[in-house]
């Protein structure tokens, strides 16, 4: 069977994909999003340090940020390190879930 080329309006060329596989969009949303997420937790307690506040695990501090306390909402970042292990622990279980939905897909 011979494979045809589709022309995108953008100018790429993209192949057709066989039926029942998953995107690499998805798959990388699946295996990283905990990443994602402690990232923008990272740089969110980095900012917030950076301006002046306190983040740890003594309690909640006040920080002020445009006129408004945000110390309480910061406060749970102080156990990132934490998280960063369960980020760690998720890469295999995604990547095994990932498999799971490949095969069932698969044999759909």
């Amino acid at each position: 069977m011979i494979a045809l080329q589709i022309i995108q309006p953008t100018g790429t060329i993209d192949m057709p994909k066989k039926r029942g596989e998953l995107s690499g969009f998805l798959t990388l949303l699946i295996v990283f999003w905990p990443a994602g997420l402690w990232v923008i937790g990272f740089l969110v307690a980095q900012v917030a340090q950076a301006s002046g506040c306190k983040i740890w695990a003594k309690g909640p501090e006040e920080c002020l940020v445009f006129g408004a306390d945000v110390g309480e909402y910061l406060y749970p970042l102080w156990s990132l390190g934490f998280y960063l292990l369960g980020v760690f622990l998720w890469v295999p279980i995604g990547l095994i879930i990932l498999g799971i939905l490949r095969f069932t897909i698969r044999k759909a």
